[in-house]
């Protein structure tokens, strides 16, 4: 996922959530954690990016 998915990723899920406070909706709860989840895989999968390439394997080298 590039920059500018992730970042309209996060714009979605913040109007899911606005939204969901505003009207209490379960739609937009459930629309609001699909997302959460959405972003919380991306930022994971950055993360362990950016642990590998901190500290590459031995079977690499």
């Amino acid at each position: 996922m590039n920059e500018q998915e992730f970042t309209q990723l996060v714009k979605d899920m913040r109007e899911h959530q606005t939204q969901f406070f505003a009207t209490r909706s379960t739609t937009e709860l459930r629309l609001a954690k699909e997302a959460e989840k959405k972003v919380d895989a991306e930022i994971a999968r950055r993360e362990r990016i950016e642990q590998e390439r901190l500290q590459p394997s031995l079977f690499d080298l």
